[in-house]
């Protein structure tokens, strides 16, 4: 993690380092392997995942770094379609990541757009390089986006011995 973030000076540089590390050094997994969900630390060791295995390493690497972060599947508004994505708190703010496709959003004035304006259709998307998997419109997708206050547990902040042990003894004690 300190190779990836080091010497930046805020949680906006770190988050968009450690999503340009992501999207280089995760690749699609080959279809003749078997899918392994297994620690994030395991898709980092073989460099390859799936679709939803590319937000779980981001968003867990940025809760290393201490930016607030989890993934979540959003729904089109008539649920039909789906999209996994990264959910990071930079400024007070949730902002939303793609980092299978190796896409992010700004806002008209060219900083990280929050999910309120996307929802509100007021964004630009941005690349991380014109190798983009899958471009896909979205707007379906943004129209159903949640706007969210805190994370509270998620699979992305647990990843860490002592948040796991937290983890597990609230699940004990509901």
């Amino acid at each position: 993690m300190r190779k990836i973030t080091e010497d930046l000076k805020n949680d906006e540089e770190r988050v968009l380092k450690i999503f340009e590390w992501t999207y280089r050094n995760i690749k699609e997994q080959p279809s003749s392997l078997p899918i392994i969900d297994d620690h994030v630390w395991h898709i980092i060791v073989r460099g390859y995942g799936v679709h939803d295995q590319y937000s779980d390493v981001f968003s867990t690497l940025c809760n290393y770094a201490g930016v607030d972060a989890f993934f979540t599947k959003v729904l089109t508004k008539d649920a039909k379609q789906g999209i996994i994505l990264s959910f990071v708190k930079t400024e007070n703010k949730w902002r939303v990541f793609d980092p299978y496709r190796g896409v992010y959003f700004k806002d008209r004035n060219g900083k990280m757009a929050d999910a309120e304006e996307l929802k509100n259709g007021r964004y630009v998307l941005e690349k991380s390089d014109h190798l983009s998997k899958n471009n896909i419109n979205y707007s379906l997708f943004f129209g159903n986006l949640p706007i969210f206050e805190k994370t509270g547990l998620s699979r992305s902040n647990t990843q860490s011995p002592i948040n796991r042990l937290l983890y597990k003894l609230n699940e004990i004690r509901k």
